[in-house]
C-alpha cells in the first residue's frame, strides 16, 4: 500500500469520531493549490500529526467564535426580550452581526437590508424577519431564540443534542444573564475518574442494542449529565422515528458516573410501566427466567412451548402508575418475559419460582 493510501486510512480511523460542523467548515479555508513544491518528503506519521493539530486548533477556534456569538446574542435577548418583540434597529443589529460572522453569505435579502439606505422601517422589519427565520429554517418568528440561533449556527438540533460541555456553558450563560429558570435540570461536567460523554453513549448504545431491535440511528440522540438531588447521572436518550415520523417512541439509559447501569427503558417495557435494571444477587440467571416465562406464556396462550415465537427476558422494576399487571408490586425487582409477536408477557419473582402475572 502506498503512503497516500496509508495516510487516508489512518486519517479515516483517527477522525471517525469527529462530527460535521458547518460553523467550523465556513471558517476553515484551506489553500490546496498554488503552493510551492515541498523539497523534503514528510513522513506519514508527521502528516497525520499535522492534520490532527490543525483540526484541533481550528475546531477550538470555531467553538470560541460560536460562544462569543452566544455571549452577544444573550445580552440582546436579556435587554430586549424575545426576538418577536424587538424593535427594527435591534433586529437589524442581529442581522448585521450574523453577516459579519459569515452566516448570511450570498443572501440577497441581507445584502439589500444592509446596503439599501432607502428602505422604510416596515420594509427593514419584514426583511429582518425573513432573513432570520430563513436562516433558522423555521418561518415562525416566535421560534427565534438564543438557543435556536446557536443551534442553527452549530448545524445541530436543540440544546440537549449538543455536547455536555456546550450544554453546561449555555446553562451558565443563561445564569449569568439572569435568564435561567428555577425548574431546569442542574447540568454538570464529568470530573476526573468519571466516564466521558463518548463512553456513556457507547455503554448505552451497546445495552439498547442487546435488549431491543430498535434502529437507534433512525432518530435523534440527546445526552445530559446532571446533578439530580445529589446524584450525578448520565442520561442517554434516543427519540425514534417510525414510518418517517416521530410518534413519541423513545429509549433511554441512565448511568452512574463510573459507567454502571442504573436503569433503562424501551417501549416494550414502557407498555407495562416497567424499567430495566441490572440483575441483583437475588435474581436467577436470565436463561432460567426465560425458560420459566416461556412456559407460563405458552400455557396462558394454550399452545405448545416449541410453537412460541421469540421471547426475551428483562430484569425490571414496576413504576408507581396504576397499570396492568396490577398484581406486580411497584418498586420491587421482577423478571419480565415478553413475547412481542403474541403481545404476551409473564412476570416472575426474582428467583423465578413464583408467577406473578401472565397475560396479553
Amino acid at each position: 500500500m502506498d503512503d497516500k493510501r496509508k495516510v487516508q486510512n489512518l486519517l479515516n480511523q483517527s477522525l471517525s469520531g469527529l462530527k460535521e460542523n458547518p460553523f467550523l467548515a465556513r471558517r476553515v479555508i484551506a489553500k490546496a493549490k498554488g503552493e510551492e513544491p515541498v523539497a523534503k518528503r514528510i513522513s506519514t506519521a508527521m502528516v497525520i500529526v499535522l492534520v490532527l493539530a490543525i483540526l484541533t486548533v481550528t475546531a477550538a477556534a470555531a467553538v470560541l467564535i460560536w460562544r462569543e456569538a452566544g455571549e452577544k446574542i444573550a445580552v440582546m435577548q436579556r435587554d430586549n426580550g424575545y426576538y418577536d418583540t424587538w424593535d427594527t434597529n435591534t433586529k437589524v443589529e442581529l442581522v448585521r452581526y450574523l453577516a459579519e460572522l459569515g452566516e448570511l453569505k450570498d443572501n440577497p435579502d441581507a445584502e439589500r437590508l444592509l446596503n439599501d439606505t432607502g428602505l422604510t422601517d416596515t420594509e427593514k422589519n419584514a426583511l429582518c424577519d425573513r432573513i432570520v427565520t430563513g436562516y433558522m429554517g423555521d418561518p415562525n418568528v416566535e421560534m427565534v431564540t438564543l438557543e435556536n440561533l446557536l443551534s442553527a449556527m452549530m448545524g445541530e438540533g436543540y440544546m440537549y443534542t449538543w455536547s455536555v460541555e456546550d450544554q453546561y456553558w449555555y446553562q451558565e450563560l443563561l445564569r449569568k444573564n439572569g435568564m435561567l429558570g428555577h425548574d431546569v435540570q442542574h447540568l454538570i461536567l464529568p470530573e476526573e475518574g468519571e466516564i466521558t460523554q463518548e463512553e456513556a453513549v457507547r455503554i448505552a448504545r451497546e445495552l439498547l442494542e442487546k435488549v431491543s431491535d430498535w434502529d437507534l440511528d433512525n432518530g435523534v440522540r440527546t445526552q445530559t449529565f446532571e446533578d439530580r438531588m445529589g446524584h450525578r447521572i448520565w442520561n442517554i436518550w434516543y427519540s425514534l422515528m417510525t414510518d418517517g415520523e416521530y410518534k413519541g417512541i423513545s429509549c433511554y439509559v441512565e448511568l452512574a458516573p463510573d459507567g454502571s447501569i442504573l436503569e433503562y427503558y424501551i417501549p416494550e417495557l414502557g407498555r407495562l410501566d416497567m424499567t430495566g435494571i441490572v440483575p441483583d444477587s437475588d435474581a436467577v440467571p436470565e436463561e432460567q427466567a426465560l425458560s420459566a416465562g416461556r412456559k407460563a406464556i405458552a400455557e396462558m396462550l394454550g399452545i405448545p412451548e416449541n410453537e412460541l415465537p421469540e421471547t426475551r427476558a428483562y430484569y425490571t422494576v414496576k413504576g408507581s402508575i396504576v397499570r396492568s399487571p396490577s398484581s406486580v408490586p411497584p418498586g420491587q425487582p421482577v423478571w419480565t418475559v415478553i413475547c412481542a409477536e403474541k403481545k404476551a408477557c409473564a412476570v416472575l419473582s426474582p428467583d423465578g419460582k413464583q408467577l406473578l402475572y401472565a397475560g396479553q
